[in-house]
């Protein structure tokens, strides 16, 4: 879970300075990561469910920021 917290503010960071991710989205992505770590420590029933959403909004992240066009 750790690798998760950690991948997503280092991929975040680098979008933005990398000029790959504009301001407004990563307030989306940040507020995301909120949302879901916010259920994932206060709802115990549901840690699996905001697990898979973590790795979605971070593989989405992924390929915003180290996705090139082909060309």
């Amino acid at each position: 879970m750790l690798l998760v917290f950690v991948l997503f503010w280092l991929v975040l960071g680098w979008g933005l300075y990398d000029t790959e991710i504009y301001p407004k989205e990563a307030a989306i992505f940040a507020v995301l990561w909120f949302i879901l770590a916010g259920i994932f420590f206060f709802m115990p029933q549901a840690k699996i469910a905001s697990i898979i959403g973590m790795v979605l909004v971070d593989i989405v992240l992924l390929a915003k920021t180290f996705a090139r066009p082909a060309g």
